[in-house]
């Protein structure tokens, strides 16, 4: 009977599952410090909640790239992580990704309402009729929202996975 050894790697070979995970939160460490780093240069304004709705939005723009490269299906971090386990990380960071967007919006609209001493909805109507792109940025967020509402455990499932992959996928 023939036996085969298994080939152990030297004990001080470092794995390299290890080493794309590090990668990954180092990628993200040192974006979020560019982000901070943009976002102090940039200055600062008067009111605390529009600083704070800045913040999150540049924070929030970082986790959607994130979340882009988790599932881009990358074959050398594929093969390292595995698509399960980044399927799972992007699930987490989705989630992170919908509430940094309303938190962003939430800041901005309150921020910009209350020295005009209006409320919240009509400052967003004025913001969306008046400044550029903002239209298209709270339909974007609508869509986010959709897509988190559709991805949250109890309504995946009751939906049936294609239904529940053209929304996210589309979107």
């Amino acid at each position: 009977m023939t036996t085969v050894d298994r080939v152990q790697p030297p004990p001080t070979a470092v794995r390299p599952k290890a080493v794309a995970r590090t990668g990954l939160y180092a990628l993200l460490a040192v974006n979020a410090v560019v982000v901070a780093v943009f976002f102090v240069r940039a200055g600062f304004a008067s009111n605390a909640l529009i600083v704070l709705g800045r913040l999150a939005g540049l924070y929030g723009a970082l986790l959607m790239a994130f979340q882009l490269f988790l599932v881009a299906r990358l074959p050398w971090l594929d093969r390292r992580i595995g698509m399960d386990r980044l399927t799972s990380w992007h699930r987490r960071v989705g989630f992170g990704l919908v509430w940094t967007l309303s938190a962003h919006v939430v800041f901005i609209v309150h921020g910009y309402a209350r020295p005009a001493s209006v409320g919240p909805v009509e400052e967003l109507t004025e913001l969306a009729t008046t400044a550029e792109g903002v239209l298209r940025a709270v339909v974007a967020l609508v869509l986010f929202l959709v897509v988190g509402a559709v991805s949250a455990r109890f309504a995946r499932r009751r939906l049936a996975y294609e239904t529940w992959h053209f929304v996210h996928l589309y979107t």
